[in-house]
This record gives C-alpha cells, sequence and structure tokens, in this order.
C-alpha cells in the first residue's frame, strides 16, 4: 500500500469517526429538547386542569346566582304586583272613605236644617245661640234646648260614630259681675263642659269628646251692639280629625307648627 492510500484511508476513517461524533450530539441536544417540551406539556396540561376546574366552579357560581337572580326577579314581580293591588285598594278605601264623610256631612246639614236651634257651618260643625241653650251668666242647659242637642247625640251615636267631637264655648265682651264665674274664660268652658256632658248623658262615648272655652277671643260680630254680642255668645259642635288639640310646636328653623285640627268657623 502507497503512502498516498494509507493517508486516504486515515483521512476516511477519521471522517466517518467524526460524523459519527456530530451525530451524537445532535441526537442527544434533540432528545433533551424533546424531553423539555414533554415537560412542559405536563406542566400546560395541570394548568389547563386546574383552569378548567376553576372555570368549572365559577360557571356552577353564576348558575347559582342566576337561579338566585331569577327567584329574587320572581319574588319582585310578585311584591310588586300586591302593592300595587294594595295601592289600588288604598285608593278605593280612600275614596268610599271621602264618599262616606261628604254623605255624613250632608246628613248633619239636613239635621241642622231641621232645627231652627242650630246652624250648620261648613265643612263640619253646628252653632248654638248661647242665647238658645243657656239663660246669661249660667251653665245649665235650658230644657227647650235639649230636644235638639238629643238629635245632635243621636246624630253622632248612629251617623257619625267614628267621629271626633269638640265642642267649643265663647263670650261677648261683657264682664262677668253678678255669676258666680271667676271671668268669661271659665264662663264659656262650662258650658261647652255642660253639653259635652250632655251628649255623654246621651249616649255620645266620652272618648271622642272634647271641649274648650274661648271667652272673648274668636268673635263673629260686632261687640259694640247688642245683637252682635248676642251673636257671639255661642257654642260650636265641630267634627275634627283627632281626638286631641296638640299645642303648638316648634319646627325647623324656629316655625310653629300647629297640628292639623279643623279651626272654629269665623
Amino acid at each position: 500500500m502507497t503512502r498516498r492510500v494509507c493517508l486516504g484511508v486515515v483521512l476516511l476513517t477519521a471522517l466517518v469517526v467524526l460524523q459519527g461524533c456530530v451525530a451524537k450530539e445532535k441526537y442527544d441536544a434533540l432528545l433533551a429538547r424533546n424531553n423539555q417540551l414533554m415537560q412542559n406539556l405536563d406542566d400546560y396540561r395541570d394548568i389547563n386542569a386546574r383552569l378548567q376546574t376553576e372555570l368549572d366552579r365559577v360557571k356552577r357560581e353564576q348558575a347559582q346566582k342566576d337561579q338566585a337572580l331569577a327567584a329574587a326577579q320572581s319574588d319582585a314581580g310578585y311584591w310588586k304586583e300586591k302593592a300595587g293591588a294594595l295601592e289600588d285598594a288604598y285608593t278605593e278605601l280612600q275614596q268610599a272613605e271621602r264618599l262616606t264623610s261628604q254623605e255624613i256631612l250632608r246628613r248633619l246639614e239636613e239635621l241642622a236644617a231641621t232645627r231652627p236651634e242650630m246652624e250648620f257651618l261648613p265643612p263640619g260643625a253646628l252653632r248654638f245661640s248661647g242665647d238658645v241653650l243657656f239663660d246669661s251668666g249660667k251653665v245649665d242647659i235650658k230644657p227647650r234646648a235639649e230636644a235638639a242637642l238629643k238629635d245632635v247625640a243621636k246624630f253622632f251615636k248612629m251617623e257619625g260614630k267614628d267621629l271626633f267631637i269638640r265642642i267649643d264655648g265663647h263670650t261677648d265682651t261683657d264682664p262677668i259681675k253678678v255669676s258666680p264665674w271667676a271671668d268669661n274664660w271659665q264662663l264659656s268652658a262650662e258650658r261647652a263642659r255642660n253639653v259635652l256632658l250632655f251628649l255623654k248623658k246621651e249616649g255620645v262615648d266620652e272618648n271622642r269628646m272634647f271641649f274648650s272655652g274661648f271667652a272673648y277671643t274668636r268673635p263673629i260680630a260686632d261687640n259694640a251692639t247688642s245683637a252682635g254680642k248676642a251673636q257671639n255668645r255661642r257654642v260650636e259642635i265641630i267634627i275634627v280629625p283627632e281626638p286631641i288639640v296638640m299645642p303648638p310646636t316648634v319646627g325647623p328653623g324656629g316655625v310653629e307648627e300647629v297640628s292639623p285640627v279643623l279651626s272654629p268657623p269665623k
């Protein structure tokens, strides 16, 4: 074998060995890369499984919330319907009460028209002349006025059995001289009180009545004349929406607020 041939064989052998080494390195690198990718794939699968579990949990919670919302909307619709029905019923009741009140006042006016001793005053009051009910300076009800008061008592027992009644006494400006009363305040209050006691005796519930005395402070005529004084001496039976008269109270800003009762007719 010549030297040239030997050199060729050596080079060929070295080339084969070198190629074998290169192929082994590439294989090992590809194998390592594949193993890394497989590990990454397993990690991604774990993450995906956890995400799917979390997604399933969120879906279940959302489904529960949707069910709760649907139930709440159903309940809201039910109560809205009930509220509407109650509102309609309340409106009907108010209308019925207004009709009832108007009818009661109409009958009270009719009653007053049958008795010359009394006068009907809108929106709902009866006025008696003090001279019709009482002698001068006296508080005892005259016998001839009792029949009219009995009719009033019968009305409030039958027609206006749920109404509250305020009885107001009024006088003229003449000072008290020979009667046992200290002043016109006491006289007006005692007269109103005796009318209340008469109605009570005739069967009107005392819990629905109260009285007040205004003396000469609310005149309806001129006290400078005898005719005017006669008009000012009076007793008024007034229908009121509340059983008591509340004293004035101080509201926001220091403004006086008065209870919503029916003021005496002027």
